[in-house]
């Protein structure tokens, strides 16, 4: 009885030596076999010499496709915007089962304009309206079109209200200035847009593919007698808008760009470090770029810059991920000049699986939206020395169980 009371007392000890290790996991060698050997560690480090070569590109969009029109006249940037409406068309139907009837009498024209940005300390904004030949295309240069910013083509000119900062405006020509097409123009007009300040300054004109509202030229007319009492608007969008500007874009030297007009990416190849990569102990990743120059865009202008994953590298028509989370974005306001950074730890994990380690360790740089804006970086490239691209990495210790 003795002897079992013994074997019992030995069997509970041992259990109670079991529960012990729970509650003492940090003991050495209280657990050999399941216990990590030391405590968590986390590592807060950064790389540098990661890009291994990098590149700028730039028309990925180009004017024609951009959701702004940019007016301008500054000594950096000098801008005019150019129009082709659509037909304004010749008849109307007045009723369901009425005939058609033509133009009597033009009452007047109307320009729609949805400013997008501007420069609310410049006072005295105007927008000047010229006509431009209907069959001007996309290979008019800045040089073409001052031949028609002239003052026997100047069609009328709105003052745009200081306290107008963005939304519609209208500008209603005057008498007889657009009421007559000709015929040979098949109801199409062009016009380009300046502007004139008190200051030298830049507007944003919402584009065709800007859900703003693209510009719009609208005729109000009235029907020949005897139905003079009809009336009827005709309305006309662009078939083509674009703008033209001088000095043409130009990359510093040393820098990656992105954004601007034409719109422009960077791609930026890399060598990494195995725990930029682990997808067990990445905390995060940040990729730190070094502006060599402020933001550019329009006043006020915020964008956004992103580094996205490339799924096949064919330099400047590399395939990037189409989803934006493969990668990171950061908000960027004109005249920003400090350190860029973004976050790209859920891409890089994704780099360290079996689906993503055969993908190229390469970042597109983008500003997005492309085209969108003027909202352009340049960054120091991987010769830049101390500002060259870098990597902070926060990762935990990789740590091993059992006695250490």
């Amino acid at each position: 009885m003795r002897a079992g009371r013994v074997l019992i007392g030995a069997a509970f000890a041992v259990v109670l030596l079991g529960f012990g290790c729970k509650e003492n996991v940090t003991a050495p060698g209280s657990c050999p076999d399941l216990c990590p050997s030391t405590a968590v560690s986390i590592v807060d480090t950064t790389f540098t010499g990661i890009v291994v070569d990098d590149s700028s590109f730039r028309g990925y969009y180009s004017p024609q496709e951009a959701q702004w029109l940019v007016l301008g006249d500054q000594d950096s940037l000098r801008s005019v915007a150019l129009v082709r409406f659509g037909s304004r068309g010749s008849t109307w139907y007045p009723g369901v089962n009425d005939t058609a009837i033509g133009i009597g009498r033009v009452d007047s024209v109307v320009v729609t304009l949805y400013i997008a940005g501007r420069d609310t300390l410049v006072p005295g904004i105007r927008i000047l309206a010229y006509r431009l030949p209907v069959n001007w295309d996309t290979a008019m240069t800045w040089a073409d079109a001052q031949h028609y910013l002239a003052d026997s083509l100047l069609v009328d000119s709105l003052a745009l209200p200081d306290t107008v900062r963005s939304g519609s405006v209208t500008l209603k020509l005057g008498t007889h200035a657009l009421d007559a097409i000709p015929e040979s123009d098949g109801g199409v007009i062009s016009l380009a847009f300046a502007i004139h300040a008190s200051q030298r300054t830049i507007l944003a004109l919402s584009a065709a593919y800007n859900s703003l509202g693209p510009p719009v030229v609208s005729w109000y007319v009235h029907a020949p007698a005897p139905r003079d009492t009809l009336s009827h608007v005709f309305s006309a969008s662009p078939d083509l808008n674009t703008f033209v500007y001088d000095p043409p874009a130009s990359d510093p030297p040393g820098a990656l760009v992105a954004g601007g007009v034409p719109s422009a990416r960077s791609i930026l190849r890399l060598r990494l470090p195995a725990v930029a990569t682990d997808s067990l102990h990445l905390v995060r990743a940040t990729l730190i770029l070094t502006p060599t120059r402020p933001a550019r865009g329009i006043p006020s202008e915020t964008f956004r810059v992103s580094a996205r994953g490339v799924l096949r590298d064919f330099g400047p028509k590399s395939v990037i991920f189409a989803d934006t989370a493969a990668g990171g974005t950061v908000p960027v306001a004109r005249g920003d000049s400090g350190e860029i950074r973004i976050e790209v730890g859920r891409l890089f994990r994704q780099w360290g699986t079996t689906g993503g380690d055969s993908l190229p360790r390469t970042l597109m740089l983008l500003a997005e939206p492309e085209a969108g804006g003027l909202g352009e970086v340049a960054v120091a490239r991987r010769t830049g020395g101390a500002a060259a691209p870098r990597l902070r990495v926060t990762y935990v210790r990789p740590y091993t169980f059992g006695v250490p």
